[in-house]
């Protein structure tokens, strides 16, 4: 996880945010992680962030962002490993 200094923290904070693709570099995640990101969940769960589009850019809140640390600091996002990775050694 990448930590936001104080002074990121304040830019931010005057800024009222950021674009969308520029906050997914910050944290080291893909415009196609971003992209399931802003989808609806399967069952009906809301995205994991709120965008919103302004002349054909997608821009993050600072609040949004905040949200979204709190949510993964709280385990909202944690879930079972598919694939090969949840696959155990035969004992």
């Amino acid at each position: 996880m990448v930590k936001r200094s104080a002074n990121d923290n304040a830019m931010i904070s005057l800024a009222g945010g950021m674009e969308y693709i520029h906050w997914l570099t910050v944290i080291g995640k893909s415009r196609t992680t971003g992209w399931r990101w802003r989808q609806p969940g399967p069952n009906g769960e809301p995205p994991h962030v709120r965008c919103c589009n302004i002349d054909k850019t997608w821009y993050i809140s600072a609040k949004e962002i905040d949200r979204f640390w709190q949510r993964a600091e709280a385990g909202e996002f944690e879930g079972e490993f598919a694939g090969v990775c949840s696959e155990k050694e035969p004992v």
